[in-house]
Formats: structure tokens, sequence, C-alpha cells
């Protein structure tokens, strides 16, 4: 299972999220954070990521919850973070 395979840690977070273990890095394309009422918060475009984690600094974004989307050529992950 892909999602099983990607990390994101420290969850819940504060400041900053590290994603670890990205599938298919060289064809990481886009990742969203999008609030619970569905608007994007954050959102970067990828054009030949070559690295095994990244770092995402949320701490322009409110206490609760969000969905982190990470899309790929063929693939999206989603994971449900939590910011305190």
């Amino acid at each position: 299972n892909p999602k099983l395979s990607v990390r994101v840690t420290p969850n819940p977070f504060t400041n900053e999220i590290f994603i670890s273990n990205i599938l298919e890095r060289n064809n990481l394309q886009k990742i969203k954070i999008v609030n619970n009422l569905g608007q994007i918060v954050y959102q970067k475009k990828y054009f030949d990521f070559n690295s095994d984690f990244l770092k995402i600094n949320g701490s322009m974004l409110n206490e609760g919850l969000y969905f982190l989307q990470l899309f790929y050529n063929k693939t999206e992950v989603i994971k449900l973070i939590k910011i305190k």
C-alpha cells in the first residue's frame, strides 16, 4: 500500500512537519494542504524533485485538522494531519 510508505512526523505538529519515504520521488508533482472546508491553504509544485524527505512550514496555519495531499504522475496519497 503506497500510503503506508509515506511518513508524516510529528503529527500533530506546531510549526514544521516532515514528510519522509516519499514514493516515486522523481515523479512528485505537487503537494497540497486542504482544510476541513475543502479550501487549499498550502500548495507547492515540484519539478525534478530528488530527495527522500521534505519539510513544510505550517506555522501560518490555524490549529485543526487538515488533509495533506501528495500528487505523483499516477498516484495520489492523502494523509490526515493535525496542527496544535
